[in-house]
């Protein structure tokens, strides 16, 4: 069991009723938005100031109550603390440990969950303020959400998705063309993915890693892997694990929806790029998103990054445009997303 683990363990037999006053860890202050699986189990935004801890769950937000002050830990330049939040169905007991240079690691144990789950927190400091949105910059949404590396990574191959597919037209909601693209990645059995901003108008959406045949099908052993929202973070885990089960091939989609010219940063994506896209995007759009206004020019590009393990010997390594087989609409088609008579429109 890893520390912040055994921190969480210990910190949650401790009495909450008699909290002495004194002021959280600066470190840990701000205002963190979950990622992954904390997204979708209902976390939605934790701000930590010097005198207190605000849980946004599910909607609700609540007033946490920390852990005494002699059950804190700290350790090297992190700390951790640990924190009650009632909440409509019961209590969310909440470990956080950090900072750590990707964010915030958040255990929790919530009402319905059997066991503790284990998220990363990003930095929100846009969201910071919790003033009126005429305070906001223009054009910042409201709620903070991680960005999709821009330029992108070099891909393996991509291709323009058919409008009537995704981005419809100019001016409609980013919401209305994010569930579009979900009903498509569920429409192929992909039940996890990751979405990102793009700038303050776009988004991008990364969807689960899959081992795949020389034809661009899902194997029998399609998500061999550990899930995408393990529950264990490590920089870089998910990849080395997924990579060393066996050798084979295997792909990561991602769509992107701006009005922006796309193109790569001529860097090939990396277990610890990959791993990030993977794991620390969120599940949802937050309602400032959903209702930003899709710009003229909006369009959906699909960006295949395939990856390639020769044998157990060998490291898995992505493959360039010239490498691979298979192209980027048969990709699409071979997982399931679309027919082949839907993107040739």
């Amino acid at each position: 069991m890893d520390v912040a683990a055994r921190i969480v363990l210990v910190a949650l037999i401790a009495s909450f009723q008699t909290p002495q006053p004194s002021t959280l860890p600066k470190g840990l202050q701000g205002v963190w938005f979950a990622t992954g699986g904390g997204s979708k189990l209902g976390v939605q935004r934790i701000e930590i100031r010097p005198d207190g801890v605000m849980l946004t769950w599910r909607d609700e937000r609540v007033s946490c109550t920390p852990a005494p002050a002699q059950e804190r830990i700290a350790f090297g330049d992190m700390s951790a603390i640990v924190v009650r939040c009632p909440v409509a169905a019961g209590a969310v007991d909440m470990g956080l440990t950090g900072p750590t240079p990707r964010g915030v690691i958040v255990h929790v144990v919530a009402p319905g969950m059997n066991g503790m789950l284990a998220f990363l927190a990003v930095h929100g400091s846009a969201a910071a303020r919790r003033d009126s949105p005429s305070d906001r910059p223009a054009g910042r949404p409201a709620e903070a959400m991680p960005q999709f590396p821009w330029p992108p990574p070099q891909w393996t191959s991509r291709t323009l998705v058919p409008n009537q597919l995704t981005t419809v037209s100019a001016g409609e909601p980013l919401g209305t063309v994010f569930d579009r693209l979900v009903s498509a990645l569920k429409r192929g059995g992909i039940d996890a993915w990751s979405v990102f901003a793009v700038g303050t108008d776009g988004i991008a959406i990364v969807a689960r890693l899959e081992n795949i045949d020389d034809n661009g099908r899902p194997t029998a052993t399609r998500w061999q892997g550990p899930d995408v929202r393990s529950p264990v973070f490590s920089l870089g885990g998910y990849l080395k694990a997924l990579f060393s089960a066996q050798p084979g091939r295997y792909r990561v989609i991602a769509f992107v929806v701006t009005a922006r010219a796309v193109t790569s940063s001529g860097t090939a994506a990396t277990r610890e790029t990959m791993d990030t896209l993977l794991s620390s995007g969120a599940m949802t759009l937050p309602e400032s998103l959903r209702n930003t206004l899709l710009p003229a020019g909006g369009h959906c590009e699909a960006l295949v990054y395939e990856f390639f393990r020769r044998s157990a010997d060998e490291s898995p390594r992505e493959l360039g445009e010239t490498e691979s087989t298979i192209l980027a609409r048969e990709h699409l088609i071979g997982a399931g997303l679309w027919k082949s008579e839907d993107l040739n429109r």
